[in-house]
């Protein structure tokens, strides 16, 4: 599918897709490169994923104790948006299958039901004062940003391994794992 700049292509973009994708994606460009949906049995490679690979090199990890703020829920909220089935990794097939990049998503809904957890579920002043933080900061930037559509696919946590280098280039890494979400 081109990619035009047009506002009218934009908007075509975003409606259902016409054909079905389905899982393992390969990326093109890149053989050895896969896309693939986050089940319940990646949850836990996942987790130990995002906890190395984003929240250990998170620009703010100084505000927050990492291991026993993050990790003791991690796991369940990677679980619980997992399960919605928007959350994909890239894996290296000639790194043996391992995940090289990684992007949870959520769908975020105007009225969230009550059982429904996203990453400010775990924000508790008293026992993750640091993570209490960091929700506010990011409550504060949102404030007043507003959707007309309902609901909407929050890219919550985007992560690559930092020595990723797609032919000198991870540009094309970039747009690749980003062209996936606008076909999700």
């Amino acid at each position: 599918m081109p990619i035009h700049s047009s506002k009218r292509s934009r908007v075509s973009m975003a409606q259902a897709l016409t054909t079905p994708m389905f899982f393992p994606l390969p990326c093109r460009g890149h053989p050895n490169l896969i896309f693939d949906l986050v089940g319940p049995s990646d949850v836990n490679e996942v987790s130990e994923f995002v906890m190395q690979e984003f929240f250990h090199r998170f620009p703010l990890r100084d505000v927050l104790h990492v291991e026993t703020e993050i990790r003791p829920w991690i796991g369940q909220y990677i679980a619980h948006v997992c399960s919605k089935n928007f959350s994909i990794v890239l894996r290296d097939l000639h790194r043996g299958y391992r995940i090289i990049a990684a992007a949870i998503n959520d769908v975020d809904h105007k009225e969230r039901q009550e059982k429904d957890i996203n990453l400010f579920t775990f924000a508790d002043p008293v026992l993750r004062p640091g993570w209490h933080k960091i929700c506010t900061l990011l409550s504060k930037l949102n404030k007043g940003l507003t959707y007309s559509i309902d609901p909407i696919l929050s890219m919550d946590i985007m992560v690559r391994i930092p020595s990723i280098s797609l032919n000198s280039s991870s540009v094309s890494f970039t747009i690749c794992f980003n062209f996936v979400f606008f076909l999700l």
